[in-house]
């Protein structure tokens, strides 16, 4: 599947995180700090992630809104405990009193909340809240027949939500096997793909030309995996014991890390102050996760040099 992310401002500007699914037409926003994207990449977004609500990974979320406020469309909206009333907050610092020409409906819910229910807010109703049936599974919030969006809670002072977007598991068919067995293609072939993909038993049975076969048994003659993307955004966390444990079991053998280095090295004991990371504990949580690439985001304004920053973190792993 083709992925397509962007950032929405430099690497020590305010968090924000564009991810275009390109086939899918689907647009994950991941935190929604000051940026560039333009209206007409914000009208396409269908989820946002925010980590947590400080401002400068929320005060975007106006700008989203005003843009998308006309279309028929819908957007989901996951976050910390208060996320719901952190968007409530918003929407009802505005007054709604002209509202038949809005179409827009959001769905919000907060993750690692003993209240885990969706509710909508409709632009037609002036957002007023409702609760839905849905509940949301913490650990795993959205999955679908393309992906899985899974989480981590962090500790900032106050929950920061990590987030990571695994591509499910897709097959492409050896024809020389295929050849080989005496097989024709046909509706069977996307069953076993099917099938094998959701992780099903593999001792389960699939007819084939009026012939028995354990799944196992053709998955291993005729499938070959499709490489899958995997992408971690991490941000707004101190460098604690649980936190590593969390952030390098999320991250593993991830494509590509988005992890914020807010601080240099010298300034350890401000990061542990201020529960931000160094660009050492980045490179750290990146090697000992064995990503393939590094993006490091989020860095202090503090510091002019990016190039220096980068530098440092490179010491300790090089691929960024």
């Amino acid at each position: 599947m083709a992925v397509v992310t962007q950032l929405g401002s430099s690497k020590r500007g305010d968090p924000s995180l564009l991810i275009k699914l390109c086939n899918k037409k689907r647009v994950f926003l991941f935190d929604c700090g000051e940026s560039n994207f333009t209206a007409s990449q914000l009208k396409q977004v269908d989820v946002v992630l925010i980590s947590h609500a400080h401002v400068d990974h929320f005060i975007g979320f106006d700008r989203l809104l005003r843009v998308n406020l006309t279309d028929a469309k819908d957007i989901l909206v996951l976050g910390p405990p208060g996320i719901v009333e952190n968007v409530e907050g918003k929407l009802r610092g505005y007054t709604w009193n002209i509202t038949e020409k809005l179409h827009l409906r959001l769905f919000v819910a907060a993750l690692y909340h003993e209240d885990s229910r969706v509710y909508r807010f409709d632009s037609v109703e002036g957002f007023v809240r409702h609760p839905t049936d849905r509940l949301i599974d913490s650990r795993q919030p959205l999955e679908d027949d393309d992906l899985t969006i899974t989480t981590a809670a962090l500790d900032h002072k106050i929950p920061s939500i990590a987030y990571c977007l695994l591509e499910k598991q897709f097959y492409n068919v050896r024809k020389d096997s295929l050849e080989r067995l005496g097989f024709g293609p046909g509706p069977w072939l996307g069953e076993l793909k099917r099938r094998v993909g959701s992780g099903e038993d593999l001792s389960g049975t699939l007819q084939v030309h009026e012939r028995t076969f354990t799944l196992g048994e053709l998955k291993r003659e005729l499938l070959l995996p499709k490489q899958r993307f995997k992408i971690v955004y991490v941000t707004d966390v101190i460098y604690a014991p649980e936190n590593r444990a969390k952030i390098v079991e999320l991250a593993r053998d991830a494509e590509l890390f988005f992890c914020e280095a807010y601080f240099r090295k010298e300034d350890e004991e401000r990061a542990r102050n201020a529960f931000h990371l160094t660009t050492e504990q980045a490179g750290f949580l990146a090697a000992e996760a064995g990503v393939h690439r590094l993006v490091p985001i989020h860095i202090s304004k503090r510091y002019q040099n990016v190039a220096d920053v980068l530098a440092e973190i490179a010491t300790v792993f090089e691929r960024i």
